[in-house]
């Protein structure tokens, strides 16, 4: 009878300590928010280079990536905060736009804080929006 209950502690302990791997494994891949400010998505190439060149004008930033569409956006934001500020800055001068939250890995961060965007566009064509 000890063995019996010797070997079902054992088996609970082991599947308490799998649980307990898995959790600090899945804490460790922590998620954050960026947030794109994005003003306008075009078909054509030529009416996406019309906002960039009014972005210009307005001696702002602009990037862009191509999935089925020209996106345009203006930059993109570690905090809410200063991408809502830009957004109504933008709106004051006519142009267009929106803030889109995106959930993407934390290891991200040092990418975007250097503006190297290349690596950050695939993860905004793959992963929906919050």
């Amino acid at each position: 009878m000890k063995k019996k209950g010797l070997l079902i502690f054992t088996f609970f302990m082991l599947i308490l300590n799998t649980v307990c791997f898995l959790y600090v494994d899945y804490a460790m891949q922590q998620d954050m928010s960026i947030y794109v400010l994005q003003v306008g998505r075009y078909k054509e190439k030529e009416n996406a280079n019309q906002i960039i060149n009014q972005l210009k004008e307005l001696e702002m930033t602009s990037y862009f990536y191509q999935d089925q569409e020209y996106v345009i956006i203006q930059d993109i934001y570690l905090e809410e905060r200063q991408a809502n500020q830009q957004a109504k800055e933008l709106s004051q001068k006519g142009i267009t736009c929106v803030v889109k939250e995106y959930l993407i890995d934390e290891s991200y961060q040092e990418e975007i804080q250097k503006k190297n965007y290349k690596r950050i566009y695939p993860l905004l064509k793959q992963v929906d929006t919050k």
